[in-house]
């Protein structure tokens, strides 16, 4: 089943790289490092960032959801095997206790997401190198990178 599902996911990383990349074309002559501003990458490099977001929005949500459901069967279900018990509250209380670094970890990357739609409607006819360079500064993922051990100190 594992198979399956990483196939399905490589394939599906393959034609999502594929679609976004059809049609585009790279201009000739010197070109910088880093291509950034493509007129006809904007459009589906916005579509791809707006799914990204309604993905993460999904992903804390059933964050919360799941844990509720493991409190309420761990509530319903009493068992007199101490090792079935320990087992739930210790995922419980695992889950609970790592969800504030999944819903930082959602707010980083739904706000890029939203804060890189922003940023190419905006700045889309800014030249290379400005273009690129402002990208990399919201470029929110880095910024979860170094807040992130933080983060883990203070919940552990």
């Amino acid at each position: 089943m594992r198979r399956i599902i990483s196939i399905i996911t490589i394939l599906g990383s393959c034609g999502e790289f594929y679609w976004k990349l059809s049609g585009v074309e790279l201009p000739g002559g010197d070109v910088p490092y880093c291509i950034g501003n493509l007129k006809g990458l904007a459009e589906k490099l916005n579509t791809e960032s707006l799914i990204t977001g309604v993905f993460e929005v999904i992903t804390i949500l059933s964050a919360f959801v799941l844990l509720a459901l493991y409190e309420r069967e761990n509530r319903l279900r009493k068992s007199y095997d101490i090792s079935v018990n320990l087992k739930r509250r210790q995922l419980i209380s695992t889950m609970g206790l790592f969800l504030p670094y999944s819903i930082f970890h959602g707010l980083c990357f739904f706000s890029y997401s939203i804060i890189s739609i922003i940023y190419r409607e905006i700045f889309l006819n800014l030249e290379e190198p400005w273009y690129s360079t402002g990208s990399g500064h919201i470029f929110a993922p880095r910024y979860f990178t170094a807040i992130s051990p933080w983060v883990l100190y203070w919940i552990v």
